[in-house]
């Protein structure tokens, strides 16, 4: 054992450790030539603890000294240095991830947790992902670039009331059920720690804690069987022949407007007389035609120019405009009716003939509630195509049609019943 001295110290470049026989300090010279102090003390219950002081020469031998002094102290009274390092450390990086979070929070606004949903929900309904940047964007604006955890429950209940007087009850209801699902996606996105999430809590959780969600009823308005044979002859009527085309389609098949509206001539099989379709969930959906829409497919199909079966003048797929066709209604008199009604009338028709698994199949609706549906009855496009004839053809006399195809169970119509009622065939409307 030798005592160091500051002029070996500064010679010495040869790599090894070097003790100084004081207190356990010991030179270390690694292999680049960096020179390190540390402290090498036995323990009574053996083996040994070893505690890094610095690098010479900015801790001079002096001051190491001093320092392997004090770390012997401390060990002697079983104070480990190196475990209050390891604290001070996990504390300092504690403190880090702490306001590394609060930072994340503070940028996850409701602006960012949109277009994040956007990009990972991009298998989502198209009308879904729509909404989540409608209502929000429309009714929100001014909460768009807040962090989403600064949010108050306050100012959900102050904004939904807001909503409910100044626009209506649906809309209020639907932007904070938006507002809802944002929250509960947000709260599932990791923060920097990976343990806490970027959002911690859902402030829309109030408005049904306190029961401020107002019940909305279910529209149900049809087109009452009275009103058909006008609702029919004004339709023939209309100056757009798309437009025609697309409320018979709808009204006689019972489809969704924009899965009518989304129809491709390529998914038309005439052959089968089937036609496919993408459901509200956005699994296809095969269903049969009856007589009348085959025949008025047919025709639409012999001045087809288009990808779509229903197009606009910029050949993308019809979209009613609801604003346009308002006006049109209002300037003729005409009776006024929404797409969905004409479903939910052919729903209403084919609740008097078929059973209502059929007409389930019909609609396209889901048959998960019951098992021996959705897994043990399955309908030939024959058997369907049956069915839905017979829906085709109690519409088509409701609304006191005559023309070709008759329906099935009216028989031969003669001109002179033609002329008398003053109806049309679907092969000479358009």
């Amino acid at each position: 054992m030798t005592t160091l001295d500051t002029a070996f110290i500064k010679g010495e470049t040869k790599p090894g450790q070097y003790s100084d026989n004081t207190n356990g300090l010991v030179l270390r010279i690694g292999k680049n030539g960096k020179k390190t102090w540390v402290v090498r003390r036995r323990q009574s219950g053996g083996g040994s603890t070893t505690v890094r002081i610095g690098y010479f020469p900015a801790v001079t031998l002096y001051e190491a000294r001093k320092r392997a002094l004090d770390i012997c102290k401390q060990l002697d009274d079983g104070i480990n240095p190196n475990e209050e390092k390891r604290q001070q450390r996990a504390g300092k990086l504690a403190a880090k991830e702490v306001q590394e979070t609060e930072r994340q929070k503070e940028e996850w606004t409701l602006a960012k947790a949109i277009e994040t949903y956007l990009i990972v929900m991009h298998k989502r309904a198209d009308e879904t992902r729509r909404n989540y940047k409608h209502f929000p964007h429309k009714h929100l604006p001014d909460w768009l670039q807040r962090p989403m955890q600064s949010i108050t429950e306050k100012e959900v209940l102050d904004r939904h009331k807001l909503l409910r007087e100044t626009k209506t009850n649906g809309i209020a209801n639907q932007t904070m059920a938006v507002l809802s699902a944002l929250y509960a996606f947000s709260m599932k996105q990791p923060s920097v720690n990976g343990r806490e999430p970027a959002v911690t809590s859902n402030p829309v959780t109030v408005l049904r804690r306190q029961d401020q969600l107002v019940r909305m009823k279910p529209r149900t308005d049809i087109v009452c069987m009275d009103d058909m044979p006008r609702w029919y002859r004004e339709v023939m009527d209309l100056p757009d022949g798309t437009m025609r085309d697309y409320f018979l389609f709808v009204w006689l098949t019972g489809v969704r407007a924009k899965g009518a509206g989304t129809l491709e001539w390529s998914r038309v099989d005439f052959a089968k007389r089937l036609y496919t379709i993408r459901n509200k969930g956005g699994q296809w959906l095969t269903l049969p035609m009856g007589n009348f829409v085959f025949q008025l497919l047919q025709r639409r199909q012999a001045t087809a120019t288009g990808k779509y079966v229903f197009r606009n003048s910029a050949d993308g797929y019809f979209r009613l405009r609801y604003t346009y066709f308002k006006g049109l209604t209002k300037d003729r008199g005409i009776l006024e009716f929404r797409p969905h009604q004409l479903r939910r009338t052919f729903s209403t028709v084919a609740g008097g003939i078929c059973p209502h698994y059929v007409i389930k199949a019909l609609v396209g609706h889901s048959n998960q509630s019951d098992i021996t549906e959705e897994h043990y009855i399955h309908f030939e496009d024959r058997r369907l195509r049956e069915w839905l004839q017979k829906v085709e053809d109690t519409l088509l006399l409701q609304a006191k049609y005559v023309g070709s195809p008759a329906p099935s169970r009216q028989g031969k119509v003669t001109a002179v019943a033609r002329r008398r009622h003053g109806h049309r065939s679907p092969t000479a409307i358009l």
